[in-house]
């Protein structure tokens, strides 16, 4: 794309560094459970739902990437002056990082693996899902990118070449988010309910 356009859009362009971020943002909550190990037994006997779960992993999420992703855009605006293309840019991480938690409470409720326990470096041998985890945020990151397509074509033709565009991302990317987030939160939920002794099992169980 950069081919494709001036210096001065180039510029423009890097108002949606922080989006990078943004769209890393669901695979956090797609990996979670594992890093509980056998610890979740904890929460499964104390009767907690999978929509429960999934909605209070989402808000800790959310109270940490949330503020840093909006202080990033800011920082990035005031290095540039392209505070004009701000909703653009705000418009579409908001639809990856609501719209990848969504994807991502989903996926974590169909993959689990043996996390690193306590002590241990997670990037210890061993020590990562292997081929699971791989998949997992590969299909996170792929199904954050189709949620926020909306989002993304009107920030970029906002920046790029309709102004007014930019603006309409920002709704856009709030409301297509929280959509996904919600479908994700349930859909998931429901699907962990039905499966937590498998869960505890998957999460608990060490290979050596």
């Amino acid at each position: 794309m950069i081919l494709w356009v001036g210096p001065s859009e180039v510029t423009r362009l890097t108002v949606f560094v922080p989006a990078v971020l943004a769209l890393l943002v669901g695979t956090s909550a797609s990996q979670d459970l594992c890093f509980d190990g056998s610890a979740l037994w904890v929460q499964v006997s104390a009767g907690v739902s999978g929509v429960d779960d999934r909605r209070g992993r989402v808000l800790a999420a959310l109270t940490v990437f949330g503020p840093l992703v909006v202080l990033m855009h800011l920082v990035v605006s005031a290095a540039t002056g392209t505070w004009s293309d701000l909703p653009a840019a705000l418009g579409l991480s908001a639809a990856l990082t609501l719209g990848g938690l969504g994807v991502g409470s989903w996926v974590g409720s169909v993959w689990q693996w043996p996390g690193p326990v306590p002590g241990e470096s997670p990037f210890q041998r061993g020590s990562s899902g292997g081929l699971p985890a791989l998949a997992s945020a590969m299909t996170v990151l792929a199904g954050t990118l189709v949620s926020g397509l909306p989002a993304l074509v009107l920030a970029l033709l906002g920046v790029l070449r309709h102004p007014w565009l930019g603006w309409l991302a920002l709704p856009v990317g709030v409301v297509t988010g929280l959509v996904v987030l919600r479908v994700g939160m349930t859909s998931g939920g429901r699907r962990l309910d039905r499966r937590w002794p498998e869960v505890l099992r998957a999460v608990s169980e060490r290979t050596g």
